[in-house]
Protein backbone atom coordinates (compact mmCIF):
# COMPACT_ATOMS: atom_id res chain seq x y z
CA UNK A 1 0.00 0.00 0.00
CA UNK A 2 2.83 2.18 0.66
CA UNK A 3 4.08 1.59 -2.97
CA UNK A 4 0.51 2.53 -4.31
CA UNK A 5 0.16 6.19 -2.44
CA UNK A 6 3.47 6.91 -3.43
CA UNK A 7 2.59 6.22 -7.02
CA UNK A 8 -0.70 8.13 -6.74
CA UNK A 9 0.91 11.16 -4.69
CA UNK A 10 3.19 11.70 -7.98
CA UNK A 11 2.65 14.68 -9.41
CA UNK A 12 1.86 15.07 -12.97
CA UNK A 13 -0.57 12.67 -15.42
CA UNK A 14 -1.66 9.73 -13.66
CA UNK A 15 -1.40 11.03 -10.18
CA UNK A 16 -3.96 12.51 -8.23
CA UNK A 17 -2.32 15.32 -7.89
CA UNK A 18 -3.27 15.92 -11.57
CA UNK A 19 -6.63 17.68 -11.15
CA UNK A 20 -7.98 16.70 -14.67
CA UNK A 21 -8.64 13.25 -14.24
CA UNK A 22 -10.98 14.62 -11.27
CA UNK A 23 -12.72 17.25 -13.34
CA UNK A 24 -13.32 15.08 -16.45
CA UNK A 25 -14.86 12.41 -14.14
CA UNK A 26 -16.67 14.95 -12.71
CA UNK A 27 -18.23 16.24 -15.86
CA UNK A 28 -19.69 12.92 -16.93
CA UNK A 29 -21.28 11.79 -13.62
CA UNK A 30 -18.91 11.03 -11.57
CA UNK A 31 -18.87 13.92 -9.06
CA UNK A 32 -21.46 11.74 -6.58
CA UNK A 33 -18.31 9.69 -6.11
CA UNK A 34 -15.62 12.55 -5.11
CA UNK A 35 -16.32 11.95 -1.46
CA UNK A 36 -15.53 7.74 -1.51
CA UNK A 37 -12.31 8.15 -3.38
CA UNK A 38 -11.35 11.22 -0.87
CA UNK A 39 -12.23 8.45 1.70
CA UNK A 40 -10.24 5.94 -0.03
CA UNK A 41 -7.45 8.09 -0.51
CA UNK A 42 -7.16 9.10 2.85
CA UNK A 43 -6.79 5.19 3.82
CA UNK A 44 -4.13 4.37 1.71
CA UNK A 45 -2.21 7.29 2.42
CA UNK A 46 -2.49 6.26 6.57
CA UNK A 47 -2.05 2.48 5.33
CA UNK A 48 -5.33 1.89 6.80
CA UNK A 49 -6.37 -1.07 5.11
CA UNK A 50 -9.68 -2.45 6.74
CA UNK A 51 -10.88 1.50 6.42
CA UNK A 52 -9.71 1.16 2.58
CA UNK A 53 -11.93 -1.74 1.88
CA UNK A 54 -15.20 -0.02 1.81
CA UNK A 55 -15.22 2.86 0.24
CA UNK A 56 -13.09 1.54 -2.85
CA UNK A 57 -15.36 -1.22 -3.11
CA UNK A 58 -18.15 0.85 -3.47
CA UNK A 59 -16.66 2.86 -6.00
CA UNK A 60 -15.71 0.19 -8.03
CA UNK A 61 -19.52 -1.18 -7.87
CA UNK A 62 -20.60 2.13 -9.52
CA UNK A 63 -17.63 2.31 -12.22
CA UNK A 64 -18.43 -1.58 -12.76
CA UNK A 65 -22.66 -0.39 -13.66
CA UNK A 66 -20.80 2.80 -15.87
CA UNK A 67 -18.95 0.36 -17.82
CA UNK A 68 -21.58 -2.26 -18.17
CA UNK A 69 -24.28 0.45 -18.79
CA UNK A 70 -24.37 0.20 -22.59
CA UNK A 71 -21.75 -0.16 -25.76
CA UNK A 72 -18.67 -0.19 -24.75
CA UNK A 73 -17.80 2.59 -27.61
CA UNK A 74 -19.93 4.96 -25.51
CA UNK A 75 -18.37 5.01 -22.01
CA UNK A 76 -16.68 7.62 -21.42
CA UNK A 77 -12.84 6.94 -20.73
CA UNK A 78 -12.98 9.05 -17.94
CA UNK A 79 -15.14 6.18 -16.57
CA UNK A 80 -12.81 3.74 -17.81
CA UNK A 81 -9.97 5.77 -15.68
CA UNK A 82 -12.01 5.77 -12.73
CA UNK A 83 -12.39 1.81 -12.80
CA UNK A 84 -8.73 1.63 -12.98
CA UNK A 85 -8.39 3.86 -10.23
CA UNK A 86 -10.64 1.95 -8.10
CA UNK A 87 -9.43 -1.88 -9.24
CA UNK A 88 -6.05 -0.52 -8.01
CA UNK A 89 -7.62 0.64 -4.29
CA UNK A 90 -9.41 -2.66 -3.82
CA UNK A 91 -6.31 -4.36 -4.85
CA UNK A 92 -4.72 -2.53 -2.16
CA UNK A 93 -6.66 -3.93 -0.12
CA UNK A 94 -6.75 -7.67 -0.55
CA UNK A 95 -3.11 -7.89 -0.71
CA UNK A 96 -2.23 -6.32 2.10
CA UNK A 97 -2.37 -8.62 5.30
CA UNK A 98 0.50 -10.16 8.15
CA UNK A 99 2.78 -12.73 6.75
CA UNK A 100 4.45 -15.30 9.41
CA UNK A 101 3.82 -19.25 9.20
CA UNK A 102 2.71 -21.54 6.72
CA UNK A 103 -0.76 -20.31 7.23
CA UNK A 104 -0.40 -16.78 7.08
CA UNK A 105 1.94 -17.35 3.94
CA UNK A 106 -0.81 -19.44 2.26
CA UNK A 107 -3.07 -16.88 3.37
CA UNK A 108 -1.29 -13.65 1.74
CA UNK A 109 -0.59 -15.56 -1.55
CA UNK A 110 -4.40 -16.11 -1.63
CA UNK A 111 -4.51 -11.99 -0.91
CA UNK A 112 -2.05 -11.63 -3.70
CA UNK A 113 -3.87 -14.13 -6.17
CA UNK A 114 -6.75 -11.71 -5.91
CA UNK A 115 -5.47 -8.77 -6.02
CA UNK A 116 -3.52 -9.95 -9.29
CA UNK A 117 -6.62 -10.82 -11.04
CA UNK A 118 -8.41 -7.12 -10.04
CA UNK A 119 -5.06 -5.96 -12.15
CA UNK A 120 -5.54 -8.18 -14.97
CA UNK A 121 -9.25 -6.59 -15.23
CA UNK A 122 -8.12 -3.13 -14.85
CA UNK A 123 -5.28 -3.86 -18.15
CA UNK A 124 -8.56 -5.24 -19.94
CA UNK A 125 -11.63 -2.77 -19.22
CA UNK A 126 -9.84 0.62 -17.69
CA UNK A 127 -8.90 3.46 -18.97
CA UNK A 128 -5.01 4.66 -19.79
CA UNK A 129 -4.37 7.15 -17.26
CA UNK A 130 -3.68 4.75 -14.30
CA UNK A 131 -2.36 1.70 -16.56
CA UNK A 132 1.66 2.81 -15.56
CA UNK A 133 0.56 1.80 -11.73
CA UNK A 134 -1.76 -0.82 -13.32
CA UNK A 135 1.43 -2.56 -14.91
CA UNK A 136 3.11 -1.79 -12.21
CA UNK A 137 0.66 -3.26 -9.05
CA UNK A 138 0.43 -6.23 -11.40
CA UNK A 139 4.55 -7.14 -11.67
CA UNK A 140 4.72 -6.42 -8.11
CA UNK A 141 2.35 -9.05 -7.35
CA UNK A 142 3.62 -11.19 -9.54
CA UNK A 143 6.72 -11.05 -8.14
CA UNK A 144 5.58 -11.76 -4.70
CA UNK A 145 4.14 -15.15 -5.65
CA UNK A 146 7.13 -15.82 -7.83
CA UNK A 147 9.37 -15.59 -4.58
CA UNK A 148 6.36 -17.82 -2.61
CA UNK A 149 6.54 -20.24 -5.08
CA UNK A 150 10.38 -20.33 -5.21
CA UNK A 151 10.44 -21.00 -1.70
CA UNK A 152 7.85 -24.32 -1.70
CA UNK A 153 9.52 -25.55 -4.72
CA UNK A 154 12.89 -26.04 -2.56
CA UNK A 155 11.26 -28.08 -0.65
CA UNK A 156 9.63 -30.35 -2.74
CA UNK A 157 10.84 -33.10 -5.02
CA UNK A 158 12.77 -32.98 -7.94
CA UNK A 159 10.44 -31.86 -11.24
CA UNK A 160 8.88 -34.37 -14.00
CA UNK A 161 9.95 -33.56 -17.16
CA UNK A 162 8.35 -31.05 -19.38
CA UNK A 163 4.88 -31.27 -20.51
CA UNK A 164 5.28 -30.05 -24.26
CA UNK A 165 2.15 -28.73 -26.08
CA UNK A 166 3.32 -29.97 -29.43
CA UNK A 167 3.37 -33.55 -28.23
CA UNK A 168 -0.58 -33.59 -26.89
CA UNK A 169 -1.98 -36.05 -28.18
CA UNK A 170 -4.59 -34.81 -31.04
CA UNK A 171 -8.15 -35.57 -31.80
CA UNK A 172 -8.94 -36.22 -35.84
CA UNK A 173 -9.72 -32.61 -36.98
CA UNK A 174 -12.12 -31.98 -40.27
CA UNK A 175 -11.23 -29.83 -42.34
CA UNK A 176 -12.90 -28.23 -45.05
CA UNK A 177 -13.97 -30.12 -47.92
CA UNK A 178 -11.99 -30.13 -50.65
CA UNK A 179 -8.95 -28.91 -48.24
CA UNK A 180 -5.40 -30.13 -49.71
CA UNK A 181 -6.66 -32.00 -52.81
CA UNK A 182 -5.44 -29.44 -55.01
CA UNK A 183 -1.80 -28.92 -55.18
CA UNK A 184 -2.18 -25.54 -57.56
CA UNK A 185 -4.81 -23.69 -54.43
CA UNK A 186 -1.39 -24.49 -51.79
CA UNK A 187 -0.10 -21.05 -51.17
CA UNK A 188 3.40 -20.54 -51.97
CA UNK A 189 6.37 -21.19 -48.86
CA UNK A 190 9.25 -17.90 -49.88
CA UNK A 191 12.25 -17.87 -47.46
CA UNK A 192 12.48 -14.21 -45.46
CA UNK A 193 11.88 -11.70 -48.75
CA UNK A 194 13.41 -8.52 -48.53
CA UNK A 195 11.33 -5.66 -47.54
CA UNK A 196 11.22 -4.12 -50.66
CA UNK A 197 10.72 -7.39 -52.06
CA UNK A 198 7.99 -7.95 -49.44
CA UNK A 199 6.23 -4.77 -50.21
CA UNK A 200 6.36 -4.78 -54.20
CA UNK A 201 5.39 -8.79 -54.31
CA UNK A 202 3.22 -9.27 -51.78
CA UNK A 203 1.45 -6.17 -50.37
CA UNK A 204 1.29 -3.68 -53.16
CA UNK A 205 -0.08 -6.70 -55.60
CA UNK A 206 -1.97 -6.32 -58.08
CA UNK A 207 -6.19 -7.60 -57.09
CA UNK A 208 -5.62 -6.32 -53.70
CA UNK A 209 -2.15 -8.12 -52.11
CA UNK A 210 -1.22 -11.20 -52.61
CA UNK A 211 -0.76 -14.29 -49.31
CA UNK A 212 2.36 -16.02 -48.51
CA UNK A 213 3.66 -18.29 -46.37
CA UNK A 214 7.23 -17.07 -44.54
CA UNK A 215 9.52 -19.52 -43.22
CA UNK A 216 12.69 -18.86 -41.08
CA UNK A 217 11.39 -15.42 -40.04
CA UNK A 218 10.88 -15.93 -36.34
CA UNK A 219 13.40 -18.54 -35.89
CA UNK A 220 14.99 -16.27 -33.44
CA UNK A 221 12.92 -15.76 -31.20
CA UNK A 222 12.41 -17.41 -27.26
CA UNK A 223 8.85 -18.14 -27.93
CA UNK A 224 9.54 -21.07 -30.55
CA UNK A 225 11.13 -23.18 -27.54
CA UNK A 226 9.81 -21.60 -24.43
CA UNK A 227 6.18 -21.67 -25.62
CA UNK A 228 6.26 -25.22 -26.06
CA UNK A 229 6.86 -26.10 -22.19
CA UNK A 230 3.13 -25.60 -20.33
CA UNK A 231 5.36 -25.62 -17.38
CA UNK A 232 7.06 -22.33 -18.06
CA UNK A 233 3.64 -20.46 -19.29
CA UNK A 234 2.12 -21.74 -15.80
CA UNK A 235 5.37 -19.88 -14.15
CA UNK A 236 5.08 -16.78 -16.30
CA UNK A 237 1.69 -16.23 -17.05
CA UNK A 238 -0.05 -19.06 -14.67
CA UNK A 239 -2.04 -16.96 -12.58
CA UNK A 240 -2.97 -14.01 -14.81
CA UNK A 241 -7.06 -13.54 -15.78
CA UNK A 242 -7.56 -13.78 -19.33
CA UNK A 243 -10.70 -13.62 -21.17
CA UNK A 244 -11.69 -16.97 -23.01
CA UNK A 245 -13.90 -17.85 -25.59
CA UNK A 246 -16.16 -21.03 -24.65
CA UNK A 247 -17.72 -22.79 -27.48
CA UNK A 248 -17.80 -23.77 -30.93
CA UNK A 249 -17.02 -20.30 -31.96
CA UNK A 250 -18.39 -16.73 -32.18
CA UNK A 251 -21.22 -17.64 -34.29
CA UNK A 252 -22.95 -20.13 -32.60
CA UNK A 253 -25.52 -20.12 -29.31
CA UNK A 254 -23.54 -21.83 -26.99
CA UNK A 255 -21.09 -19.46 -26.97
CA UNK A 256 -19.91 -17.15 -24.29
CA UNK A 257 -16.95 -15.11 -22.79
CA UNK A 258 -15.65 -16.62 -19.50
CA UNK A 259 -12.49 -15.03 -16.97
CA UNK A 260 -10.11 -17.86 -15.71
CA UNK A 261 -6.38 -17.66 -15.12
CA UNK A 262 -4.26 -18.89 -17.82
CA UNK A 263 -3.28 -21.76 -15.70
CA UNK A 264 -6.69 -22.89 -15.30
CA UNK A 265 -7.21 -22.23 -18.70
CA UNK A 266 -4.41 -24.78 -19.84
CA UNK A 267 -5.43 -27.11 -17.25
CA UNK A 268 -9.03 -27.34 -18.72
CA UNK A 269 -9.11 -27.07 -22.03
CA UNK A 270 -5.42 -27.25 -23.62
CA UNK A 271 -3.80 -30.22 -21.79
CA UNK A 272 -7.20 -32.32 -20.23
CA UNK A 273 -9.43 -32.47 -23.70
CA UNK A 274 -6.15 -32.64 -25.63
CA UNK A 275 -5.66 -36.03 -24.55
CA UNK A 276 -3.19 -36.09 -21.72
CA UNK A 277 -4.92 -37.44 -18.99
CA UNK A 278 -6.44 -33.97 -17.28
CA UNK A 279 -2.72 -33.49 -16.11
CA UNK A 280 -1.63 -29.75 -15.70
CA UNK A 281 2.13 -28.17 -15.28
CA UNK A 282 1.56 -28.70 -11.41
CA UNK A 283 0.27 -32.15 -11.58
CA UNK A 284 2.71 -34.11 -13.73
CA UNK A 285 4.46 -35.69 -10.67
CA UNK A 286 1.41 -37.57 -8.89
CA UNK A 287 0.58 -39.17 -12.57
CA UNK A 288 1.71 -42.41 -11.41
CA UNK A 289 -1.04 -42.39 -8.60
CA UNK A 290 -3.17 -40.79 -10.85
CA UNK A 291 -3.23 -43.44 -13.37
CA UNK A 292 -3.66 -46.34 -10.80
CA UNK A 293 -6.88 -44.82 -9.19
CA UNK A 294 -8.14 -44.30 -12.41
CA UNK A 295 -7.76 -48.09 -13.13
CA UNK A 296 -9.29 -48.88 -9.64
CA UNK A 297 -12.36 -46.28 -10.56
CA UNK A 298 -12.60 -48.47 -14.11
CA UNK A 299 -12.99 -51.78 -12.16
CA UNK A 300 -15.56 -50.30 -9.52
CA UNK A 301 -17.62 -49.31 -12.58
CA UNK A 302 -16.87 -45.21 -11.80
CA UNK A 303 -16.26 -42.97 -14.56
CA UNK A 304 -12.80 -41.49 -13.65
CA UNK A 305 -12.54 -37.84 -13.18
CA UNK A 306 -9.87 -36.90 -15.42
CA UNK A 307 -11.76 -38.44 -18.67
CA UNK A 308 -15.23 -36.63 -17.21
CA UNK A 309 -13.11 -33.67 -17.72
CA UNK A 310 -11.77 -34.64 -20.51
CA UNK A 311 -15.31 -34.84 -22.03
CA UNK A 312 -16.26 -32.18 -20.73
CA UNK A 313 -13.84 -29.57 -22.64
CA UNK A 314 -14.76 -31.51 -25.40
CA UNK A 315 -18.35 -30.24 -25.20
CA UNK A 316 -17.25 -26.50 -24.63
CA UNK A 317 -13.92 -26.24 -25.86
CA UNK A 318 -12.15 -22.94 -25.19
CA UNK A 319 -9.90 -20.60 -26.96
CA UNK A 320 -7.84 -17.54 -25.90
CA UNK A 321 -8.70 -15.88 -29.56
CA UNK A 322 -7.55 -12.31 -30.40
CA UNK A 323 -6.39 -10.85 -26.67
CA UNK A 324 -3.98 -8.33 -26.65
CA UNK A 325 -1.96 -10.60 -24.10
CA UNK A 326 1.36 -9.19 -24.44
CA UNK A 327 0.88 -5.65 -23.24
CA UNK A 328 -1.04 -7.72 -20.49
CA UNK A 329 2.34 -9.61 -19.76
CA UNK A 330 5.22 -8.33 -20.41
CA UNK A 331 7.34 -11.42 -20.18
CA UNK A 332 5.66 -13.01 -23.08
CA UNK A 333 5.87 -9.81 -24.71
CA UNK A 334 9.67 -10.44 -24.40
CA UNK A 335 9.69 -14.02 -26.03
CA UNK A 336 8.96 -12.61 -29.49
CA UNK A 337 9.07 -9.02 -31.28
CA UNK A 338 7.64 -7.25 -34.12
CA UNK A 339 8.33 -8.97 -37.58
CA UNK A 340 10.35 -5.68 -39.50
CA UNK A 341 7.45 -6.25 -42.41
CA UNK A 342 5.04 -4.54 -39.97
CA UNK A 343 6.95 -0.82 -40.64
CA UNK A 344 5.88 -0.88 -43.93
CA UNK A 345 3.12 1.63 -43.75
CA UNK A 346 1.72 5.00 -42.38
CA UNK A 347 0.12 4.39 -39.13
CA UNK A 348 2.86 1.33 -37.66
CA UNK A 349 1.50 -1.48 -35.79
CA UNK A 350 -1.76 -1.47 -34.35
CA UNK A 351 -2.55 -4.23 -32.14
CA UNK A 352 -0.78 -7.98 -31.58
CA UNK A 353 -3.10 -10.63 -30.40
CA UNK A 354 -2.69 -13.94 -28.49
CA UNK A 355 -3.86 -17.17 -30.06
CA UNK A 356 -3.62 -20.02 -27.53
CA UNK A 357 -5.88 -23.20 -27.62
CA UNK A 358 -6.56 -26.76 -28.44
CA UNK A 359 -6.88 -28.69 -31.46
CA UNK A 360 -10.28 -27.87 -33.28
CA UNK A 361 -10.79 -24.96 -32.59
CA UNK A 362 -12.30 -22.30 -35.14
CA UNK A 363 -12.07 -19.11 -36.70
CA UNK A 364 -15.07 -18.62 -38.81
CA UNK A 365 -14.55 -17.13 -42.73
CA UNK A 366 -13.91 -13.12 -42.21
CA UNK A 367 -12.24 -10.36 -43.16
CA UNK A 368 -9.90 -8.15 -41.23
CA UNK A 369 -9.28 -4.29 -42.65
CA UNK A 370 -5.63 -4.74 -41.59
CA UNK A 371 -2.40 -6.19 -43.11
CA UNK A 372 -1.59 -9.31 -41.08
CA UNK A 373 1.02 -11.69 -39.59
CA UNK A 374 -0.14 -14.57 -38.22
CA UNK A 375 2.97 -15.98 -36.52
CA UNK A 376 2.47 -20.25 -35.64
CA UNK A 377 4.84 -20.09 -32.47
CA UNK A 378 3.26 -24.11 -31.33
CA UNK A 379 1.50 -26.52 -33.31
CA UNK A 380 -0.20 -26.86 -36.96
CA UNK A 381 -2.92 -24.61 -38.24
CA UNK A 382 -4.86 -25.05 -41.60
CA UNK A 383 -5.74 -21.58 -43.33
CA UNK A 384 -8.16 -20.79 -46.23
CA UNK A 385 -8.37 -17.68 -47.74
CA UNK A 386 -10.13 -16.13 -50.42
CA UNK A 387 -9.45 -12.64 -52.34
CA UNK A 388 -12.32 -9.82 -51.66
CA UNK A 389 -12.96 -9.93 -55.19
CA UNK A 390 -15.29 -12.55 -54.37
CA UNK A 391 -16.90 -11.64 -51.22
CA UNK A 392 -20.67 -11.44 -52.96
CA UNK A 393 -19.93 -15.46 -53.06
CA UNK A 394 -19.19 -15.95 -49.75
CA UNK A 395 -22.56 -14.45 -48.07
CA UNK A 396 -21.46 -11.91 -45.65
CA UNK A 397 -23.37 -11.10 -42.99
CA UNK A 398 -25.67 -7.86 -44.20
CA UNK A 399 -26.44 -6.35 -40.30
CA UNK A 400 -25.41 -6.42 -37.08
CA UNK A 401 -21.84 -6.79 -35.59
CA UNK A 402 -20.90 -9.64 -38.10
CA UNK A 403 -20.97 -7.65 -41.64
CA UNK A 404 -17.10 -8.88 -41.45
CA UNK A 405 -18.10 -12.21 -41.46
CA UNK A 406 -19.37 -14.83 -43.89
CA UNK A 407 -22.47 -16.60 -43.43
CA UNK A 408 -21.33 -19.97 -44.88
CA UNK A 409 -20.07 -22.43 -42.24
CA UNK A 410 -16.87 -23.37 -44.52
CA UNK A 411 -16.09 -26.04 -42.56
CA UNK A 412 -18.86 -27.98 -43.92
CA UNK A 413 -20.80 -25.66 -46.57
CA UNK A 414 -24.53 -25.52 -47.49
CA UNK A 415 -25.02 -25.60 -51.01
CA UNK A 416 -28.60 -24.91 -51.01
CA UNK A 417 -28.43 -21.93 -49.36
CA UNK A 418 -24.98 -20.77 -50.41
CA UNK A 419 -25.45 -22.04 -54.34
CA UNK A 420 -22.32 -19.55 -55.05
CA UNK A 421 -19.90 -20.47 -52.08
CA UNK A 422 -18.26 -23.93 -54.09
CA UNK A 423 -17.15 -21.50 -57.22
CA UNK A 424 -15.55 -19.23 -55.33
CA UNK A 425 -11.56 -19.83 -55.92
CA UNK A 426 -9.84 -20.67 -52.64
CA UNK A 427 -5.74 -20.88 -51.47
CA UNK A 428 -4.91 -22.55 -48.37
CA UNK A 429 -1.77 -23.79 -45.99
CA UNK A 430 -1.44 -25.57 -43.25
CA UNK A 431 1.32 -23.37 -40.97
CA UNK A 432 4.11 -24.79 -38.99
CA UNK A 433 5.62 -23.81 -36.14
CA UNK A 434 8.12 -21.31 -37.10
CA UNK A 435 5.84 -20.16 -40.02
CA UNK A 436 4.20 -17.30 -40.48
CA UNK A 437 1.24 -16.25 -42.95
CA UNK A 438 0.81 -13.27 -44.46
CA UNK A 439 -3.16 -11.80 -44.94
CA UNK A 440 -3.71 -8.31 -46.78
CA UNK A 441 -6.66 -6.76 -45.91
CA UNK A 442 -10.02 -7.97 -47.14
CA UNK A 443 -9.23 -10.95 -48.01
CA UNK A 444 -11.56 -13.23 -46.17
CA UNK A 445 -9.39 -16.16 -43.99
CA UNK A 446 -10.89 -19.35 -42.30
CA UNK A 447 -8.84 -20.62 -39.58
CA UNK A 448 -8.94 -24.07 -37.73
CA UNK A 449 -6.00 -25.79 -35.46
CA UNK A 450 -4.75 -28.88 -36.44
CA UNK A 451 -3.45 -30.04 -33.16
CA UNK A 452 -2.63 -27.57 -29.78
CA UNK A 453 -1.64 -24.47 -31.16
CA UNK A 454 -0.03 -21.22 -29.79
CA UNK A 455 0.09 -18.01 -32.57
CA UNK A 456 0.52 -14.25 -32.60
CA UNK A 457 -0.94 -12.13 -34.96
CA UNK A 458 0.52 -8.58 -36.13
CA UNK A 459 -1.97 -6.22 -37.84
CA UNK A 460 -0.97 -2.77 -38.90
CA UNK A 461 -2.21 -0.33 -41.43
Amino acid sequence: MQLLAARLLAPGAGGLSDAVFAGDWAAVGGRQCLGFLARALASVFTGDAAALALPAQALQDVCWEQLHSGHWSSVDVAWRDAYALSTLLVAAATADGPIGGEAAAAAHEARLEAALRQMDLAAMMGGPRFREHVDAAAAAAEAALAAERERRAAADAPAAAPLLLSQLPAPPVALPPGALADPLRILPVVEPPSLEAFMLEYMLAPGGGRPVVIRGAIESWPALTRWQDAAYLERVAGRRTVPVEVGEHYLRDDWGTELMTLGDFLRRHVIGPAGAGGRGPDQQQSAAGGQQQQQQQRAAGEQPAGAAAGQRGQQRRGYLAQHELFSQIPALAADIAAPDYTALGEDGLRSVNAWLGPAGTVTPLHQDPYHNLLAQVVGRKYVRVVSPAHTAALYPHAGGMHTNTSRVDAGAPDAARFPDYAAAPFWECVLQAGDMLYIPPKWWHYVTAVTASFSCSFWWS
